[in-house]
């Protein structure tokens, strides 16, 4: 009977004839179709439906016939082994146990007498326990195999009874090498091979006994399937289990055909793909040579399995290539390995098209960067394999690959069909992925169409694309969130975080950074992973700070850039790489004019250039580069004035020109190059026009600045005005029309509105932001249009916060604000102008002290949100801590912590905002509440602008604008000038130059009280009320920008020889206890915070002198110090003193963290350029004493009182006269709340003098009893040092240098 059909008719007829029952015909009929499916199976392990008929029609063919059947029992021997090859092929769990449940059935029904068929079932199941326990380690599968192996032990030891008997012994031998390999111990499993040897007469043949053909088979089974599996999901477990029983079939049959040969293919495949996951190089070699050891035992006539082995041995050889050239030899093989591997094969088989899937492979990988011929090659490839292989369960990767080779030829040459096409086959390779292949690949697939998603958005600007390469990118990254889940997974990070940096704004870039931080921060990254985060994280890092002008993040992505081209010595990544670097290099010389950064950076873009083939489109990039580098240069050679050359002009100004007129030629070159995208093209015609605008400067040639404003406008109209690319071309254009010569109304409005729509560009830097405003600003002022001029400055002025954000480090914090000042006091004359004197009152509190706001926001009472919201004040309270620990901290990754705490604090207040009744919590304040400043007296903000100069007087509940008509801006700016220079000059300590300055500083003294006080004083009531102690009544100044720079506290009018009528000397200094207040909400803050403290009665006291000159520093030494500190430690027996050597600066930043009161004496020094004032201690070198910033950084609690009895400590900088940058303003940042300070350089007698008349003032009542040192006896500072200069003046009217300094800044 043939056994490869079911039974015939004719058959059937004579069963029943011969009194068969019809259920034993069935069963037989079904066992004999289950036989022919089974044997289907093994000639094509990949048809698993075949196997599932089988075991079906089996497990009918068992149901089907009696019980007694003699049959039966060979029916359940091949159903379990069906079972247990489904489990093999598929892994799931449901089969093996269905296989040992039916074997346990074969066992109870095999008669003992049947010994061979007894023993032979026995070690069949253990065998099947021994492959359990290899994928689950399950321990009951131990002890079930110990358990068959003790019952077969009567066969496994001494003289063989049966010829059957050799074969068991060796195949339990064999079982148990077999989880000996498991478990890992390789010794043990090579005792038992060889004692599978000996039992077998010195060799184990593939085909020899049915146990050990049976061992051989299913070994090779179990370590395919988990070669495949690992191949998908990149399962360390499935690899070891995999590499451990190819291992122990190799060792056992040794090098001859058939099995063996099989195994070592398989070994090689799982070693090939550890390499492609992991690139250990020993792996590969390891590869390479079971591929050589396979090719060399398989026999001529299996062509499928030489085929499968070339082609895989020759992908092998071009993975180790690493992307490089192959070497000659290697070449030749690998093209030998691919032509043997296809003619074996016929065409139009399924084997077939795996090698030209293959060939291509081997043509995409071994594609020289830029080089295009084998890319087109193995797309041809592709698409001939993939009609064959469409739906079969590897069309996906056939699609994936296809998608791949078609992006690298768009890179290369900037074909858009290509990426058309690209983005077809990405997305249909992750449609057609199946879901046993999704875990590995479903992530690198959405990652993949993601990226060429983005790069097409690039190109043609279609927002679906964004959104579309925004989810998928996603998908890539949150499928497999961490390494090890699916392969390049640095590559899906980089690919996501580009897309949402893509997004613009400072949010997405923040976003992007964090994901490229996180991703670099895990351990085991290939070299190749690394290089790849650090140049995106560099790019990325490069656009974040130039966008916030953040220097030292910047100089961190140049970090990065630069370690990203270390690590790589060639190839088509070296380009992309040094033009991130250049890109990085040209906005630290805008932000930091660093000569030697352009210069490096024009050569990178050069070598660049040389490296980049024609038809890149990473080409146009760089020629845009060159040209705006070429830009750049120019404007350095003719330094800040940028003075137009003139004929025969100097050999700086000649190069200039010829700068400019090669930056021309390279943007046209860069505009006519194919590929660009929308993006791109409106960034090369903006810079087209920007050089040639500039070169019409330079030459007069009017026509080249028509054809600026065509290339400018081309840009405008040529990108989206809602995104972010539209923003740069905007403004240029704006700056060109507004810049013209004689510029027409029609162009000056055009530009007014460029500038407003810059202004409210939500994808815009706020930097940018805050330009454009100004500009608009300017011109509207300049037609008039006060309303619109005032709309424009409050959207400018908006933008401050943000520009200053407290993610910055205080010295950019510092340099985003440089020069914002007078354009504040700008605005509130425009306010003024407009007849909003209340508005102008907001503009200048909200425009100016930021960083005091900000470090205001740090100290806020908690208690309004503790009432409505605990956990959102015990959050806040928590982020408050963490910014202010820190604050003083170094570390390199201090400016990651500092922008993350910043965001967490931004987002607690966002959501502390949305609680009922805390809407306006740390908003700036309104009008209103302003002014409730004057509650204790008067209070005068002063502002000067060119337009108009005012004091607006708080007093009695109103606000009274009192126009300062004899005060000149312009005037005020020289004398500024002129006094900066007369009391600061070096040597200024001598009794000569004192004497030379008194005459120019008393007429400044006159001049203000002309010009300020007179009008201010006519609005004062005549007769302010004293305080009960019979003092003057108390008046803050709050002056802004210029009058930063001048003593309008100490004016004092002189008596005029010509108008004897008008009376003698008069000075505000008799009239009032005067204070300063840098803000009003600093004013209100400190009141608010003195009412919470008043019940503390004493404070820590810290005493610091240094009069004897720190080592290595040439300032004089200063004898009245050690007096002074005397004198004042008398007055405070419980401080803490500090005296020359022991003041170094570590010890006085220890003390200074228990806040209290401060008394300083030494020498003190500030930069009226910069703001970098110092107090110098005895450590000056090499700790740098304690510097403004130091004290800046400091968050100090219960900070009440700090007097600095040394030189300069309250000298403004002019770039920040407007900002608490001085010594004093950076202990009032500290937290001290009052602060007495001076203006310009003291005698140190009489600066000992005051400091005891100050103290013994403030420590001793009217009636001489003494006050402790705390917050009420600090409440007196202001008039403590109204009394000592008081003193000082009476004994030496004249001497205004002396007593004109000292100013008390707080409440």
């Amino acid at each position: 009977m043939d056994h490869t059909r079911g039974l015939s008719s004719g058959e059937r007829v004579l069963g029943l004839l011969m009194g068969l029952r019809k259920g034993t015909l069935d069963g037989r009929d079904l066992g004999l179709r289950a036989y022919e499916r089974l044997r289907a199976w093994e000639k094509d392990s990949d048809d698993v439906q075949a196997l599932q008929d089988a075991t079906v029609m089996y497990a009918e063919a068992l149901r089907s016939i009696p019980r007694k059947h003699p049959s039966r029992l060979g029916l359940i021997e091949q159903l379990a082994a069906c079972h247990l090859c489904l489990w093999i092929a598929g892994g799931h769990p449901d089969n093996v146990r269905q296989s040992l449940e039916l074997m346990a059935e074969a066992l109870r029904l095999t008669p003992p007498e049947a010994v061979q068929d007894w023993a032979e079932r026995r070690w069949y199941t253990m065998l099947i326990h021994v492959l359990r326990y290899g994928a689950t380690k399950y321990a009951g599968d131990l002890r079930h195999a110990d358990g068959f192996r003790g019952e077969l032990a009567p066969f496994l030891t001494g003289p063989f009874r049966h010829p059957w008997e050799p074969d068991v012994r060796a195949a339990v031998c064999l079982a148990d090498a077999q989880l000996a390999a498991v478990q890992g111990d390789a010794a043990a499993c090579a005792g038992l091979v060889d004692r599978a040897r000996q039992v077998l007469g010195g060799a184990v043949p593939p085909t020899g006994g049915r146990l050990v053909e049976t061992w051989g088979v299913l070994i090779r089974r179990r370590t395919r399937s988990l070669a495949i599996a690992y191949e998908d999901t990149d399962d360390e477990q499935a690899l070891a289990e995999a590499l451990a029983l190819a291992s122990c079939g190799i060792d056992a049959f040794g090098a001859v055909p058939g099995t063996p040969a099989m195994l070592l293919r398989f070994r090689g495949c799982l070693r090939a793909a550890r390499y492609q996951f992991h690139r250990r190089r020993d792996d590969a070699l390891l590869a390479r040579d079971d591929f050589d050891a396979s090719l060399s035992l398989t026999e001529p006539f299996h062509t499928e399995a030489r085929a499968e082995t070339q082609w895989r041995l020759a992908r092998l050889f071009v993975l180790m290539s690493d992307h490089r050239q192959l070497d000659a030899a290697d070449a030749a093989r690998v093209h030998t390995l691919t032509t043997q591997s296809l003619a074996a094969l016929p065409p139009g088989s399924v084997e077939h098209a795996q090698c030209l899937v293959a060939a291509a492979d081997i043509r995409r990988e071994a594609a020289p960067d830029g080089s295009t011929e084998l890319l087109h090659e193995a797309v041809g490839l592709y698409r001939q394999a993939l009609p064959v292989l469409q739906d079969t369960t590897t069309g996906w990767e056939v699609h994936n690959r296809l998608s791949i080779a078609l992006g690298a030829l768009y890179k290369a040459r900037g074909d858009l069909g290509h990426l058309d096409a690209a983005i077809e086959h990405a997305d249909r390779a992750l449609a057609l992925c199946p879901a046993r292949a999704a875990p590995l690949n479903a992530p690198l697939l959405h990652s993949t169409l993601g990226e060429f998603l983005r790069v097409r958005y690039e190109r043609l600007a279609r927002h679906e694309d964004y959104d579309r390469a925004l989810d998928h990118t996603r998908h890539g990254l949150e499928l497999s969130r961490y390494p090890g889940g699916a392969p390049q997974w640095a590559l899906r990070v980089s690919n996501h975080a580009l897309v949402v940096a893509l997004g613009g704004g400072a949010e997405n870039l923040q976003k992007s950074e964090d994901l490229l931080h996180e991703a670099l921060g895990h351990a085991n990254l290939e070299p190749w992973e690394r290089t790849h985060l650090h140049l995106n994280l560099g790019a990325t890092m490069r656009e974040a700070a130039e966008a916030t002008q953040d220097r030292k993040r910047l100089r961190t992505a140049i970090l990065h850039l630069e370690r990203a081209e270390a690590s790589v010595a060639e190839g088509q990544a070296l380009p992309l790489i040094r033009r991130n670097l250049a890109l990085a290099l040209h906005t630290q010389w805008r932000l930091e004019h660093r000569a030697a950064s352009l210069d490096k950076a024009h050569d990178l873009i050069e070598a660049a250039l040389a490296d980049t083939p024609a038809g890149s489109p990473l080409r146009a990039l760089l020629l845009s580069d060159l040209g705006a580098l070429l830009v750049a240069r120019a404007h350095r050679r003719l330094g800040p004035d940028e003075a137009i050359p003139s004929p025969g002009g100097s050999e700086a100004e000649e190069r200039a020109r010829e700068d400019v007129e090669r930056a021309v030629d390279v943007l046209r070159a860069a505009r006519a190059e194919p590929g660009a995208g929308l993006a791109e093209l409106g960034l090369f015609a903006t810079q087209h026009g920007e050089a040639l605008s500039f070169l019409g400067r330079l030459t007069g040639d009017p026509g080249l600045l028509e054809a600026s404003l065509r290339a400018l406008r081309e840009a405008v109209r040529s990108l989206d005005e809602q995104g972010p690319h539209w923003v740069l071309p905007a403004l240029f254009l704006a700056d060109a029309l507004a810049g013209e010569e004689r510029t027409s109304n029609e162009h000056r409005y055009e530009a007014a509105e460029l500038y407003g729509k810059v202004a409210r560009h939500p994808m815009a830097a706020p930097a940018t932001r805050w330009r454009a405003a100004v500009a608009r600003a300017r011109i509207l002022t300049q037609a008039a249009d006060w309303a619109g001029a005032l709309d424009a400055y409050s959207t400018g002025i908006a933008t401050l916060p943000q520009m200053a954000w407290g993610g910055l480090d205080f010295d950019d914090r510092l340099n985003v604000l440089s020069n914002t000042s007078q354009t504040v006091s700008d605005a509130a004359a425009v306010a003024l102008e407009a007849g909003a004197p209340e508005r102008a009152l907001e503009l200048l509190e909200h425009g100016r002290g930021l960083l005091l706001s900000s470090a205001l926001d740090m100290r806020t009472d908690l208690e309004a949100i503790r009432l409505r919201a605990p956990e959102l004040a015990a959050d806040l309270a928590l982020s408050r801590d963490e910014r202010a620990s820190g604050g003083v901290r170094a570390s390199d990754d201090v400016g990651i912590r500092r922008r993350q705490s910043q965001r967490r604090w931004d987002r607690l207040v966002d959501m502390v905002r949305q609680e009922p009744g805390l809407a306006d919590f740390l908003e700036p304040l309104p009008y209103q509440e302003l002014l409730g400043t004057s509650s204790h007296g008067p209070v005068v903000v002063l502002n000067s602008s060119p337009l108009r100069a005012d004091a607006l007087v708080l007093h009695d509940g109103r606000l009274t604008v009192v126009p300062l008509t004899r005060f000149r801006h312009n005037k005020a700016v020289l004398r500024a000038d002129a006094l900066t220079r007369s009391v600061h000059r070096p040597g200024n300590g001598d009794a000569e130059e004192r004497l030379a300055r008194r005459p120019y500083l008393t007429d400044v003294l006159d001049w203000l009280w002309t010009t300020v006080a007179e009008p201010v004083l006519r609005v004062l009531p005549p007769a302010l009320a004293r305080d009960t102690n019979s003092a003057p009544p108390r008046i803050w100044w709050c002056p802004t920008g210029v009058f930063n720079r001048l003593p309008v506290h100490a004016a004092t009018r002189l008596p005029d020889p010509c108008e004897p009528d008008q009376g003698g000397t008069d000075s505000l200094a008799d009239r009032f206890v005067a204070s300063h207040t840098p803000t009003l909400r600093a004013l209100k803050a400190a009141r608010a915070e003195a009412a919470r403290t008043a019940s503390r009665t004493t404070s820590p006291v810290l005493l610091v002198g240094v009069g004897k000159t720190p080592p290595y520093t040439e300032h004089p030494p200063l004898d009245h110090v050690a007096l002074e500190i005397d004198a004042v430690a008398g007055l405070l027996p419980a401080a803490r003193t500090l005296r020359d050597e022991e003041a170094v600066r570590d010890v006085v930043v220890r003390h200074l963290r228990t806040g209290g009161w401060l008394h300083f004496a030494g020498h003190g020094e500030q930069d009226t350029a910069s703001p970098d004032g110092v107090l110098y201690l005895w450590d000056h070198y090499p700790s740098g004493s304690l510097r403004m910033q130091d004290i800046a950084r400091l968050h100090l609690e219960q900070a009440e009182l700090a007097y600095l009895s040394a030189c300069e400590t309250h000298r403004t900088p002019t770039a920040h006269s407007d900002e608490p940058v001085s010594l004093a303003g950076a202990l009032q940042l500290a937290g001290y709340r009052h602060v007495v300070a001076s203006q310009w350089q003291l005698n140190s007698l009489r600066a000992s003098q005051v400091a005891r008349a100050f103290y013994t003032t403030l420590l001793l009542t009217p009636d001489g009893h003494p006050r402790l040192p705390g917050p009420e006896a600090a409440a007196r500072s202001a008039h403590a040092l109204h009394t000592a200069v008081g003193i000082l003046r009476a004994r030496r009217p004249d001497a205004v240098d002396m007593w004109a300094a000292y100013v008390h800044i707080g409440p």
